[in-house]
């Protein structure tokens, strides 16, 4: 998990308590320590059930649904013939490439933000793609290229 995120995450809450919204300020750092210990319980193992990861991704992508708003739609597609409790996979597997989803390509999005993962079984592996209608890889490189200042330091 970046932790670029998880500063993020902790500013969005402190505005919220500066702004003293109390109700969502709680139900933001309610879901922020559910997500982190979440994260910590499964960092120290070799494998978790796909369960365990959807339910990962989901306080995740509440998390960025709680920072977008409304504009951000996300929804994860189970086929009927993923065992999620029965097939194991390395943890937080999945995260890195949602978030990257969502950095690349949502972030710089203007309107609706959708982001679709679905998980299908294929013969003897377990497919997962993660669709979103953001930007694109491109035009993101583009915005970061352009934002991004250069300091040039002389030394005498």
């Amino acid at each position: 998990m970046n932790p670029h995120f998880m500063y993020n995450t902790l500013n969005s809450i402190q505005a919220l308590i500066l702004k003293q919204d109390i109700k969502n300020s709680n139900l933001y750092l309610s879901k922020f320590s559910h997500l982190m210990r979440k994260v910590l319980d499964v960092s120290g193992r070799d494998e978790i059930s796909i369960q365990e990861e959807i339910e990962i991704l989901e306080l995740y992508l509440s998390l960025e649904k709680l920072r977008f708003g409304n504009d951000f739609l996300y929804k994860i597609i189970i086929s009927n013939e993923v065992e999620t409790q029965a097939i194991f996979l390395p943890p937080l597997l999945l995260q890195p490439f949602v978030e990257n989803a969502i950095k690349h390509g949502l972030l710089h999005k203007k309107g609706e933000k959708q982001l679709i993962i679905r998980l299908e079984k294929e013969t003897n592996h377990i497919l997962c793609r993660i669709k979103d209608n953001g930007i694109g890889r491109k035009h993101s490189a583009e915005i970061k290229k352009t934002s991004t200042r250069k300091i040039h330091i002389v030394f005498n």
